[in-house]
């Protein structure tokens, strides 16, 4: 058995939509689950099944109709003030299943890569471009490269998609 610490934990959640002239639609119903550190956890399942709808509440841009979700041992179930869901926002990201989609093709690698980082200041300007290039070597996605000037539409945007969810679930760097 692991040692590794529980990342989020889930218990009894539930979602429901509801739609008008007192018709709802249950999306979620009584979801319990564990997403351990370092782990990267992936939904797979048929179109309709709730797959976005999980993703979408647990990083808190549904809210939860009944159930609890903790992270990092803290329960963020419920509306979340300002300050903590920015805090919050910092740690945890959706990886979206059609990378082309989500992917600017006139942004760079670097720019792609560091949006996250630089929507939250987390890295000076100087060492930015060295962070990056950590990240790609580290992923072993791409050697060592001038990734100001390449775009993401020549690079893999699978391996873009496993750097952005390993960065959010790494502390190390």
């Amino acid at each position: 058995m692991s040692n590794a610490q529980v990342n989020m934990s889930v218990r009894g959640l539930t979602k429901v939509f509801e739609l008008g002239r007192g018709k709802s639609l249950t999306a979620l119903n009584n979801i319990n689950l564990d997403i351990m550190q370092g782990e990267i956890l992936g939904l797979v399942g048929e179109s309709g099944c709730g797959k976005s709808t999980l993703g979408k509440t647990l990083i808190k841009l549904h809210t939860e109709s009944s159930g609890t979700i903790a992270f990092n041992g803290e329960d963020i179930s419920g509306v979340m003030s300002s300050a903590k869901r920015k805090s919050f926002s910092r740690q945890v990201q959706m990886i979206f299943q059609d990378p082309y989609s989500c992917l600017n093709p006139r942004m760079t690698v670097e720019d792609i890569i560091a949006e996250g980082p630089d929507a939250h200041d987390m890295w000076k300007k100087e060492e930015r471009r060295e962070k990056v290039i950590q990240w790609l070597e580290r992923v072993v996605c791409m050697p060592r490269i001038s990734v100001a000037t390449r775009t993401s539409f020549r690079a893999d945007s699978g391996s873009e998609s496993v750097l952005r969810a390993h960065w959010r679930w790494s502390r190390s760097l």
